[in-house]
């Protein structure tokens, strides 16, 4: 049995381009710069929190975040 803690830090803000609906498949974001790079042959994501959602992705293309979970 193992309990696990991670902090996600609010020292960056990130704007995004284009409005966010629920069923976008990408979020364009003005820059990427600062977010962490997920990991997907680990299955570790990268997280970014938009308002009080948290958004996991695993994939960074330009400034557009993907394969949203």
């Amino acid at each position: 049995n193992r309990t696990v803690y991670k902090r996600i830090g609010d020292s960056k803000e990130y704007r995004l381009l284009e409005d966010l609906n629920i069923f976008d498949k990408e979020i364009v974001l003005e820059t990427v710069e600062g977010i962490a790079q997920p990991n997907p042959r680990d299955n570790l994501p990268g997280v970014i929190m938009i308002g009080s959602e948290r958004i996991e992705f695993f994939k960074i293309t330009d400034n557009k975040l993907s394969q949203l979970t």
